[in-house]
């Protein structure tokens, strides 16, 4: 024997109550009326704009504190970078000033293509823009 067909069953969506004050009552009462439309269906609107508005204050915040983070990190790396280069500055100004005039450029190109070559071996693949610039130095050494 075939059974009946069944009824195909709808899944409802949870139901939320709550109580409101009379004047709170009135006031949606009466919005209601101007917008032409049930209370459920402003309420739900207003639940759904206020989460989605709480969603967004989240978001917004966890962004501030991602670019406070990438900020300070920036600085930092800038800083680093700054006093290498006064350090590389410095060292260079003074090994240049103190080295044999005569001898002094062949000095710095060979001294160059070691620091090239040393620096070459570290880097990773992914680096090659840096590798195309020692790359470089050491055919022009």
């Amino acid at each position: 024997m075939e059974s009946a067909p069944k009824k195909p069953t709808r899944k409802r969506n949870p139901l939320v109550t709550t109580r409101l004050s009379m004047q709170d009552q009135a006031r949606l009462d009466e919005m209601c009326k101007l917008e032409g439309k049930t209370q459920t269906e402003v309420v739900r609107r207003a639940i759904i704009e206020m989460l989605d508005r709480q969603e967004q204050g989240i978001e917004i915040q966890i962004k501030d504190k991602l670019a406070e983070r990438l900020k300070k990190m920036e600085d930092r790396l800038a800083a680093l970078v700054a006093r290498t280069a006064l350090d590389v500055g410095t060292i260079y100004q003074v090994l240049w000033i103190r080295s044999d005039q005569e001898k002094r450029d062949s000095l710095w190109r060979v001294a160059r293509k070691y620091s090239a070559e040393r620096v070459s071996k570290k880097l990773k693949d992914e680096e090659k823009a840096v590798k195309e610039l020692i790359a470089q130095e050491l055919s022009e050494g």
